[in-house]
């Protein structure tokens, strides 16, 4: 650790000494300040389930400050729901740390915006529109994707006031693809594309800066820590200085990234959260990071020389492309709208047109409504569909994170 970082460190682990209740635990007769690496190191890793089933890592001093909270529902690929929650004031710090990168290049926060979406809250309401503007964006379904909605896409961009893109690789090459089939170069004002939420390759960046003929960037982040790293003009993937980030190898051990480059698992501890603190977190995403000090942006720091992201999976049905993250978009929408009740699922997709879900539920009790909840919800976007839902007790995980949108022949 660089002094900066265990300065940073010791008042994190100082204020979640006082305020949390499971570091209070660990930390209790602990004197961090003058020994704050040993004392990190002995800390454990801390996992999603871990945190999610206990109640010990919530700040209950700022829960009872009637603070304006954020709560957002992962659980995209690992299939297990849980709710983040972050203050106002850390989510607006984690977007100030990345738009700090992002001016770079050209773009403003108040700057009209597109990305991929079409299955999810907006206002308070649900919706499965095809086309949804809001201030200060607009959303377009990646459920939905044949020529016909694509040029309807083409056709909005060309006309509309966004400047930039904010997008998963794999919906967004897909646009890219009937793009370049209808000889397109440019369009509409966009001068960015930042490509998140799945690892992007390099065919898909090479069509889109093609097609887009402008610069294009990645974002890595989580619902858990949000901003983790952006990759500058230069093309080197810096880590945000919110972050102390380590790779780790299967048996926990720290990988020296100096002498090593060796793809390892990500752990973050996070500089920011305060409500619900990431110490040590696992993100079950793998990297190899390095040192880089030369960058001509002018950052210096922690860069990720290879980063291992989601995979992303789509169905096909009707000549309709479907992004599997509508299984995630079902289980997020069932657990607002009754409080919880799914655990874990596991979505799978047999050729032409099966939907095969395993599921864990809290109580027997509403399996009934599960059943009917997603045979209507998923018929209300793919009217051809037929869904199977299937009961367990539990769905093994891998020691490795791999998306469990399965698709079969």
């Amino acid at each position: 650790m660089d002094q900066t970082i265990k300065s940073s460190m010791v008042n994190l682990l100082n204020y979640v000494k006082e305020n949390v209740s499971f570091y209070n635990k660990i930390l209790q007769n602990i004197d961090v300040d003058n020994s704050v690496e040993s004392v990190y190191e002995a800390l454990p890793y801390m996992t999603k389930a871990m945190m999610r089933d206990s109640g010990e890592h919530i700040n209950q001093s700022i829960n009872e400050t009637n603070a304006e909270l954020v709560v957002k529902l992962t659980g995209g690929t690992t299939g297990e729901p849980w709710n983040i929650t972050k203050t106002q004031g850390e989510s607006t710090s984690y977007f100030c740390m990345l738009w700090k990168s992002r001016l770079q290049f050209g773009i403003k926060p108040g700057d009209h915006f597109y990305q991929f979406g079409g299955y999810g809250d907006i206002d308070g309401e649900y919706t499965t529109q095809q086309v949804i503007v809001v201030t200060p964006y607009t959303e377009l379904s990646m459920f939905h994707l044949n020529n016909e909605v694509l040029d309807r896409y083409i056709e909005l961009i060309q006309q509309g006031n966004g400047n930039w893109f904010f997008a998963n690789p794999s919906a967004l090459y897909i646009l890219a693809l009937r793009m370049k089939d209808r000889g397109i170069k440019g369009i509409g004002k966009i001068k960015y594309v930042e490509l998140t939420g799945e690892r992007v390759y390099d065919y898909q960046e090479e069509l889109i800066k093609e097609v887009f003929n402008c610069p294009v960037s990645i974002m890595y982040g989580s619902r858990e820590i949000t901003t983790i790293s952006h990759r500058c003009k230069y093309g080197s993937h810096h880590i945000l200085p919110h972050l102390y980030i380590e790779t780790i190898d299967n048996e926990e051990k720290v990988i020296d990234y100096q002498n090593d480059k060796q793809l390892g698992e990500v752990v973050i501890t996070s500089f920011i959260d305060k409500y619900m603190p990431f110490i040590k977190y696992k993100t079950g995403d793998y990297a190899v990071i390095q040192r880089k000090d030369d960058c001509p942006c002018g950052r210096k720091g922690l860069v990720f020389e290879q980063l291992l992201g989601r995979v992303p999976a789509y169905a096909e049905v009707d000549g309709n492309k479907i992004n599997m993250e509508i299984t995630y978009y079902l289980m997020e929408k069932f657990n607002r709208t009754y409080g919880s009740g799914i655990r874990q699922f596991q979505a799978i997709f047999k050729k032409p047109n099966i939907f095969r879900f395993r599921i864990v539920v809290e109580s027997p009790d509403i399996c009934e409504m599960v059943c009917q909840f997603y045979d209507k919800e998923l018929k209300a976007v793919i009217p051809n569909i037929k869904v199977e839902v299937e009961f367990v007790d539990i769905i093994e995980r891998s020691k490795r994170k791999l998306n469990p949108f399965i698709i079969e022949d």
